[in-house]
């Protein structure tokens, strides 16, 4: 069986390991549309609403792990930009512009 994964980057552009493609891809979707909807989200209200609209798909630490690291990813790629306000709180925003090329892996496993 083929496992499928993709890389994934830290928010300051630094290799961040790889998760398998279909749970990126989810996890991916969720945040694009809840940023389509909202505009403007806190972090911490993205993760609520990904616990909520995720639930069932994955194990509670996954999903949270999950949705971190695909927001970083998100943020390498210049789809979404984090801002701070007042120092302590991060407003993420869907950003037009170049995104980085997806690469993917096809693994035996």
């Amino acid at each position: 069986m083929q496992v499928v994964t993709i890389d994934i980057w830290t928010a300051e552009g630094n290799r961040g390991g790889s998760i398998k493609l279909d749970k990126y891809e989810l996890v991916k979707a969720f945040i694009v549309e809840h940023l389509r909807e909202k505009i403007e989200s806190s972090f911490s209200d993205l993760l609520e609403e990904g616990k909520i609209k995720l639930s069932g798909k994955f194990p509670e630490p996954e999903l949270s792990y999950l949705l971190v690291k695909v927001k970083g990813d998100l943020e390498a790629r210049g789809i979404i930009r984090k801002q701070w306000q007042l120092g302590r709180v991060q407003v993420l925003r869907l950003k037009k512009g170049h995104f980085k090329t997806i690469q993917v892996h096809r693994t035996l496993g």
